[in-house]
């Protein structure tokens, strides 16, 4: 990334840092981020968090590899009927059909008979 004060807006368009969380772990270390035109360029521990106190893990500074990866899903998938687990044979589903798919099955686990098979997880 070009330095922002060795170069005008106009050649490296609008900088800025934002202090926020990292949620590549259940850590959630506090990280500074800084954007070029709304796009992440970096990110490296906040100094000021007292948690990490600057140190930011490999997981959470490869968030923007995570962020741009063309690997990553942007809409969602369901397996093909009859294909097999990792027979890696999807198709494209739209989002209220996903969100249907998931209540139905939450509310199959959540009746009387099911509960046992139910585990629940916060991340507070």
């Amino acid at each position: 990334m070009q330095d922002s004060t060795k170069h005008t807006d106009s050649e490296t368009g609008r900088v800025e840092t934002k202090e926020t969380t990292c949620y590549m772990c259940a850590s959630r270390c506090g990280i500074r981020v800084t954007l070029r035109d709304g796009e992440i360029r970096h990110i490296e521990g906040n100094p000021n968090h007292p948690l990490n106190k600057r140190v930011v893990c490999a997981k959470g500074s490869s968030g923007i590899l995570k962020q741009y990866s063309p690997a990553r899903l942007t809409r969602p998938l369901l397996r093909e009927s009859g294909a097999e687990r990792g027979s890696s044979e999807f198709e494209e589903i739209s989002w209220a059909k996903a969100f249907g798919l998931v209540e139905e099955r939450y509310h199959f686990f959540t009746e009387a008979r099911h509960r046992q098979n139910l585990y629940y997880q916060s991340m507070a």
